[in-house]
Formats: structure tokens, C-alpha cells, sequence
């Protein structure tokens, strides 16, 4: 139990960051998922996860910002959440909203 992660203390991942980028997913990438699934019938999947988690390290560190590793994990999860959803044998992008525009 000497491993130093154990002996880190608890830091929060919700900050105003992570909200910043649950509204880019929701406002870009979720509009980009039903577009695509509507005309070409596929989704994003895990592209919409990677490009917000890279897009984001990248602006923060051009802004000389650093995000805790917690930030990135709340983001990752937020960006699959909200960019598909499998409803039984059906795989819809879109999120909360698949159901209702299929």
C-alpha cells in the first residue's frame, strides 16, 4: 500500500471546466451524432469521447491550464454519455434524444 495513488487525497472532477465541456458535447458533438446517424447510418461513438477529451487538454494547456486527472474522467464519461445510447438491438446515436427523432 505504499503505492503514491493510494496515498493521494480525494480532489473533486466537477468544476466549471467539465460543465464546459458536457455544453460543447451537448451543442456540438450530439447535433454532429444525429446528423451523421440520420444520413449515413452510423454514429460517432467513440470519436465524440476522444476529440472533446483531446480538444480539451489542448486548449488547457495552451491556456497554461492544467486539468487534474479527475477533470479528464468526468469529461470522458460525460462526452459517452451523452454521445450514444443502445436501445436493446438498436445502437441510435444521439443520446436522450435518439428515441425520440428515430
Amino acid at each position: 500500500m505504499n503505492d503514491p495513488h493510494f496515498l493521494e487525497p480525494f480532489e473533486d472532477g466537477f468544476s466549471r471546466r467539465t460543465v464546459w465541456g458536457a455544453l460543447f458535447v451537448a451543442a456540438v458533438m450530439t447535433p454532429g451524432s444525429l446528423y451523421l446517424g440520420l444520413v449515413a447510418g452510423q454514429t460517432l461513438g467513440a470519436a465524440a469521447e476522444w476529440v472533446t477529451l483531446i480538444l480539451f487538454t489542448e486548449v488547457a494547456r495552451r491556456s497554461l491550464i492544467r486539468l487534474k486527472r479527475q477533470e479528464v474522467f468526468i469529461l470522458f464519461y460525460v462526452a459517452s454519455a451523452l454521445s450514444a445510447t443502445a436501445f436493446g438491438h438498436l445502437a441510435l446515436s444521439g443520446g436522450p434524444f435518439a428515441a425520440t427523432i428515430w
